[in-house]
């Protein structure tokens, strides 16, 4: 039993890590990157969003967007489904607010009976609405907010 009882332990320490390597939930396309920079850095982002997409990476960033700013973007995905992303930001003496919107599309499946006649074709269609609010509270210090 003593033998045991270490290899338990190990065992029981190598499922969890195991356990959360795979894009699990109910709404994995909000795990998929904004932006085509994010993207080309590796998704290493959140101190360096300068534009709306601040709203997705680091909402405190928003106060220190210069101006007012667009974000849009489409991928074509995977086995024929796409991802898009859009926000606009807007800026508030030291402060920021932003509002994006996030879809995922299966694009068009063909869906059969139990006998296997053809019903017809559908599209699943994910989405999601952010709203994000950042503020410069004193100098060179942020905090910021976002709901989905």
């Amino acid at each position: 039993m003593k033998k045991l009882l270490p290899l338990l332990f190990v065992l029981a320490a190598a499922v969890p890590a195991r356990a959360g390597s795979a894009i699990t939930g109910a709404v994995p396309f909000l795990r998929l990157a904004v932006g085509a920079r994010s993207v080309a850095m590796g998704e290493a982002f959140c101190a360096a969003p300068d534009d709306a997409t601040a709203l997705y990476w680091n909402p405190a960033l928003l106060a220190s967007v210069d101006g007012n700013s667009v974000a849009l973007m489409h991928a074509a995905y995977v086995a024929g489904t796409s991802y898009d992303a859009g926000a606009v930001s807007f800026k508030l003496r030291k402060s920021g607010f932003a509002a994006g919107i996030q879809r995922f599309s299966s694009g068009d499946m063909t869906e059969y009976d139990y006998a296997g006649a053809d019903l017809g074709r559908f599209a699943q269609t994910d989405l999601a609405v952010t709203l994000g609010y950042g503020t410069e509270f004193t100098t060179g210090y942020m905090a910021g907010v976002a709901a989905k």
